[in-house]
């Protein structure tokens, strides 16, 4: 099997460069509130403060929360970073996945990959929509159903 899992730091940066990598932060959804906050300043001096908290919560989000990448999606694998192991990453060729599923979870959620080998990697990831475009592009008619979990035991 190609599937590896391998240090980060043997990656090379033209490879990620090339790839479409999901991050933790969501930058177009801060930089909205930033707009729509300088939108309601300049238009309603009577919610001028909601103009404000709304700039102040995106330049926070921006400048605060850290980031990093989660998946990068390459012509032939993806590359899962969220690792205990922070130094390490695993490479999923797409050709060795046998289904993948979106799994809801109460505080966030999981992409469940099955591999040829039986075995299943799990990725924690906070945005459908950020992984479903790359993913059915990739690796099409291998899907399951999305499940949504309403209770976890704690």
């Amino acid at each position: 099997m190609k599937t590896q899992k391998i240090r980060v730091r043997n990656l090379s940066e033209s490879l990620l460069k090339s790839g479409v990598s999901v991050h933790v932060k969501p930058v177009p959804v801060l930089t909205g509130f930033i707009a729509a906050g300088a939108i309601i300043v300049i238009a309603n001096s009577s919610l001028i403060l909601t103009g404000l908290g709304l700039i102040l919560a995106g330049v926070f989000g921006i400048a605060i929360f850290p980031d990093r990448i989660l998946v990068t999606f390459l012509d032939d694998c993806l590359v899962l970073f969220n690792q205990p192991d922070r130094s390490m990453c695993m490479l999923v060729y797409y050709d060795e996945v046998v289904h993948w599923q979106y799994v809801y979870r109460k505080h966030y959620d999981q992409l469940v990959i099955t591999l040829v080998d039986g075995s299943t990697e799990v990725q924690e990831m906070y945005s459908y929509s950020s992984v479903y475009q790359q993913l059915s592009d990739h690796l099409a008619g291998k899907q399951l159903k999305s499940i949504r979990i309403r209770k976890e035991n704690a």
